[in-house]
């Protein structure tokens, strides 16, 4: 999928309220994804559960959600973002060896901590100080997305394909948008 389309689809299951609101709904789900993929890498690296990578294509696809849910709050093009050299990393990880897990910790690491920069800044930073912020919030926004897109290089998969599972996820569990109901219910999550 591409980035811009994929960008205004989030909009689509975002139940925006107001600009103070979405910004803490969108930074919570954030970190709360990154999170998820977090525990997903221990367990599977410590705690003996097999490698799924549709669980890390699953939680990097909600990661790329709520990024663009604030991106598109504060007006942040995603395509004219991705448009810049992005660093790339010739190593792969391995998702089964725990010899990775080092590299992989670090990545995630330097995720978490530059979207807890990120998401803190946009919450809790005073209007007056709006021209640095500008700045800051910009350096936050890119430096987390090369940092995405670098892990998801570094385990061989690509945005396309991420945002596309992600995409058709939204598209079963939302069929007509957002709704309370269909967040509780979560048609997409029941087994058949």
């Amino acid at each position: 999928m591409e980035p811009l389309a994929y960008q205004k689809s989030v909009e689509r299951t975002f139940h925006r309220q107001n600009n103070e609101y979405d910004t803490i709904n969108a930074s919570m789900g954030l970190l709360g994804e990154i999170g998820e993929l977090t525990n997903i890498f221990k367990k599977v690296y410590f705690h003996g559960h097999p490698k799924n990578m549709s669980e890390v294509i699953d939680e990097l696809g909600d990661i790329m959600w709520y990024y663009c849910a604030l991106a598109n709050t504060f007006n942040f093009s995603l395509e004219k973002m991705l448009s810049r050299d992005v660093p790339s990393d010739p190593l792969s990880v391995s998702l089964v060896d725990k010899k990775d897990s080092t590299r992989v910790f670090s990545m995630i690491s330097r995720i978490n901590g530059i979207a807890t920069q990120l998401c803190s800044t946009l919450v809790l930073s005073p209007v007056i100080e709006q021209l640095r912020l500008d700045i800051e919030i910009t350096l936050l926004f890119l430096a987390l997305l090369d940092d995405l897109h670098l892990l998801i290089k570094s385990l061989d998969l690509d945005l396309e394909t991420i945002c596309g599972a992600n995409q058709k996820k939204l598209e079963t569990r939302y069929p007509n948008g957002f709704t309370t109901e269909d967040s509780i219910e979560r048609v997409d999550t029941k087994r058949e």
